[in-house]
């Protein structure tokens, strides 16, 4: 938001919507990011973000912006998939 921020003052000359922009992204960006992203997860998703973000992304260009919501469920169901492969085979290892 910085980038676009700057692009805004610098390029376009619009002065009260880069401040506007920077304003809104300081407080809900932020907040969201900082603060409501942790309260939700709990460090409950042990997916890295780079997935997850290629996930989102993924998704949307397959199904629009549901794609939103359910790349991440796919790939979170592929992720447990692929743990779970990974005990049985140790087991099978094992035994």
């Amino acid at each position: 938001w910085g980038g676009a921020a700057a692009w805004l003052y610098v390029v376009d000359g619009r002065s009260f919507a880069a401040i506007g922009l920077t304003i809104y992204c300081v407080i809900v960006v932020s907040v969201a990011d900082n603060l409501v992203k942790p309260l939700v997860l709990q460090g409950k998703s042990n997916l890295h973000p780079l997935p997850a973000l290629l996930s989102i992304l993924g998704g949307v260009s397959a199904l629009g912006p549901i794609g939103v919501f359910v790349g991440p469920m796919v790939m979170a169901l592929f992720h447990t998939l692929l743990v779970m492969l990974q005990k049985e085979l140790k087991t099978l290892e094992t035994s």
